[in-house]
């Protein structure tokens, strides 16, 4: 199958080299993403995605959280695709840039979207309400979008 020229790759039609790295994504989310699906005909591609994913799951955020942050960029960022684990209602919110119910999670969007926003320059004040929220400084996620 293909999209836009690109080939949607299963693991019957990928690379040699992108064929465990696929697997390892099906057994993690269930399925495989389109995104990872055409990355597949550049194992290194998918094989720098897959380590970029995996340095964001050591991180000191649940995947809910590293979710809303994802979710707040790609809102940010007007990219139309992610991958979501958090409720339909939270990424209904983040989509249309209204505040979610859980004050944490809303300080994470919220912040998520300042920095990206302005591109990594955020006031005294918003890094204060994303601390008094429960964060610190220690880096949580990584965003390739």
């Amino acid at each position: 199958m293909t999209i836009n020229a690109f080939t949607l790759h299963e693991t019957a039609t990928a690379p040699a080299a992108s064929v465990e790295l696929l697997d390892d994504v099906r057994k993690g989310l269930g399925f495989v993403p389109n995104l990872q699906r055409v990355m597949a005909e550049s194992p290194a591609a998918l094989g720098a995605h897959s380590m970029l994913l995996g340095i964001a799951e050591k991180t000191r955020f649940s995947p809910v959280e590293r979710n809303i942050a994802y979710l707040s960029i790609i809102y940010e960022n007007e990219c139309a695709y992610c991958i979501a684990r958090v409720s339909e209602d939270d990424i209904t919110a983040v989509r249309e840039g209204r505040p979610i119910a859980d004050a944490k999670l809303e300080a994470l969007r919220h912040f998520a979207a300042v920095v990206t926003r302005n591109r990594g320059v955020v006031s005294p004040a918003e890094v204060a309400a994303f601390k008094k929220a429960g964060y610190d400084n220690r880096p949580s996620w990584t965003c390739w979008c």
